[in-house]
């Protein structure tokens, strides 16, 4: 076999070998995010407690072992095409909400098939001893989304033994450049290629290409793909469209006019006349080719001091302290919760506020009562008694008055009987009676004289009022004197 021969069949087999090795490297990404599990009652799968304690609930010390294996190998933890593991375990808790940073598991399986199934087991991980709280599984009948299909996700939820339930999430996508229900179909144009990929994975070749990756030229211009009058010529194994003056483009589909020369400007868009160009502009802008800005927020619409930052059909407000929301037209309140105390009423500033007292209290917060008559005191022994905004004084017997300052008067309603003469005292009075009987008069104001005896001359008697007969406390005229 000549040389030249040899060199160029081991090149033919070395690409065919390429060829099968990139497809064999064709891998299906399966991600696997855990959401919530619950095993309320802290059981493991044998039915017993995780943790045996009189005193507090069972709770199991979760671990959780991923495992992609075939559903051909029965409930064994076999893990024919991948494995992995939670990096920690949930101590004490039976109810888990999971933390996605911490529980999402990537796996990698080549020559994807039907019969992969995932299988989750849950242990309860002691110190010296590992035991089986479930087994969870389910069969990924899934046919793998492409590069160009949005990634589907499904929701799945896996029930074992004991009312334990797991809910997780699942995508099964082809790698990038794979298709086809098993991955294993490989489309990826190089730059020298003159195919694309459809959405199966199959090739889709170019115009003046055929073959089995679209490596054969054919004549082109025989599809006749130059438009508006323009001719088709081969040129080195591609073609080229010679286009009439008025038309340019690969297949002379542009036609060329002032447009041609792309004058509007801000992305205005170009309208060819005879001979003339207008431009019709795109929001925000204005002028024949579109190179005016448009102020479309003339006067500032930001409140309470807010800056305006114009742009294009947008703006912002840069709010000044104390003030937010698109426009600064909402108060910050600094102060939730109004701080007055007393009934105070809170008064909001910016980046302060007050509180309005009611009457008979001052300080920041209301929380001082005014003592509005410091420097006030009863006279004669009288008490004083606070209110808020007022006060009274609490008078000692034998005086009355706001201040206790007037002295009763004892002798007002005449006490003094049989024409006896009333001395006012303070809370007493006292009578100088006529020279008389003992007898008469009120029993309770006879005593013995303080002066001569029963047979003598004038008399003084000094006596202590009763409390129902003084006169502050009487309403009605002093009583009848009482006849023996």
């Amino acid at each position: 076999m000549a040389p030249a021969k040899r060199a160029a069949d081991i090149l033919a087999f070395c690409l065919l070998i390429c060829q099968v090795l990139q497809v064999v490297e064709g891998t299906t990404s399966v991600a696997v995010k855990l959401l919530e599990y619950y095993n309320a009652d802290g059981k493991r799968n044998d039915g017993a407690r995780c943790d045996f304690s009189l005193f507090r609930q069972s709770t199991c010390d979760h671990r959780f072992d991923i495992c992609l294996d075939s559903y051909s190998n029965g409930n064994e933890f076999d893990c024919e095409y991948a494995q992995s593991q939670s990096t920690q375990t949930y101590d004490d808790l039976n109810i888990i909400t999971f933390n996605p940073s911490d529980s999402t598991f990537f796996f990698s399986v080549e020559n994807w098939q039907k019969d992969v199934q995932l299988k989750i087991q849950v242990m309860d991980s002691d110190l010296w001893i590992d035991d089986l709280v479930a087994m969870l599984s389910k069969d990924l009948g899934f046919t793998p989304t492409t590069g160009k299909s949005p990634k589907e996700t499904h929701t799945v939820s896996l029930l074992g033994q004991h009312d334990t339930n797991l809910t997780l999430q699942l995508i099964v996508q082809c790698d990038r450049d794979y298709y086809g229900s098993d991955c294993g179909r490989f489309c990826s144009p190089g730059p020298d290629d003159h195919y694309s990929c459809s959405a199966s994975g199959d090739f889709l070749c170019y115009a003046g290409y055929s073959g089995k990756k679209c490596e054969i030229f054919t004549d082109i211009c025989d599809t006749k793909p130059c438009l508006n009058g323009g001719t088709c010529e081969k040129v080195m194994g591609d073609f080229v469209c010679n286009c009439l003056h008025s038309f340019t483009g690969r297949l002379c589909e542009k036609k060329i006019g002032e447009c041609a020369r792309s004058p509007c400007q801000n992305g205005g868009t170009c309208i060819d006349g005879s001979g003339t160009v207008s431009c019709e502009c795109p929001l925000g802008f204005q002028g024949n080719l579109c190179e005016e800005e448009i102020d479309v927020f003339a006067g500032s619409p930001c409140q309470n001091g807010g800056t305006f930052i114009g742009g294009i059909w947008s703006f912002s407000c840069e709010c000044p302290q104390g003030f937010q929301g698109n426009l600064c037209e909402e108060k910050i309140d600094e102060f939730v919760g109004s701080p007055c105390q007393n009934g105070g009423t809170f008064i909001d500033g910016i980046w302060s506020f007050s509180c309005e007292c009611p009457q008979g209290f001052q300080g920041r917060f209301c929380e001082e009562e005014i003592d509005e008559f410091v420097g006030s005191s009863c006279q004669n022994g009288g008490t004083l008694i606070h209110g808020i905004g007022t006060f009274s004084c609490e008078c000692p017997l034998g005086f009355h008055g706001s201040f206790c300052e007037e002295n009763v008067d004892d002798c007002a309603w005449s006490p003094c009987q049989n024409g006896g003469t009333c001395f006012d005292g303070v809370g007493t009075f006292s009578c100088v009676c006529k020279q008389a009987s003992p007898q008469q008069g009120d029993p309770r104001l006879s005593g013995p004289p303080s002066g001569q005896g029963a047979g003598g001359g004038a008399q003084t008697h000094d006596r202590r009022v009763p409390a129902d007969l003084r006169a502050d406390s009487l309403d009605t005229a002093p009583p009848t004197p009482v006849s023996e």
